[in-house]
């Protein structure tokens, strides 16, 4: 791809396996040895509770495949948190 392509549209850098907020939560939970507990309510009507992104366009024009599976990103999340001590602002840092 080139700076003048235009109509790429969006591309997404995902898994592309489903999971829910949820699912998510316990997972963090979990990973993070955390004796946190959380509750999770049913989602309203207009609330999403299910996630999923498509990543064949990322496939497609960059030959891009996922190499890091959703917990051990997860771990790698958790872990700059913690030594940072400041987990909002980690996680804030590594989406930058």
């Amino acid at each position: 791809m080139t700076r003048g392509d235009a109509g790429a549209g969006a591309i997404n850098a995902c898994s592309g396996v489903e999971t829910t907020l949820s699912a998510l939560a316990g997972r963090v939970v979990t990973l993070s040895a955390s004796d946190s507990v959380f509750h999770a309510a049913d989602p309203a009507p207009y609330e999403v509770d299910r996630f999923v992104g498509d990543n064949r366009a990322a496939r497609s024009a960059l030959s891009w495949v996922p190499r890091v599976s959703l917990d051990a990103g997860l771990v790698k999340i958790i872990h700059s948190a913690a030594r940072l001590r400041h987990p909002a602002v980690a996680v804030e840092r590594m989406l930058q």
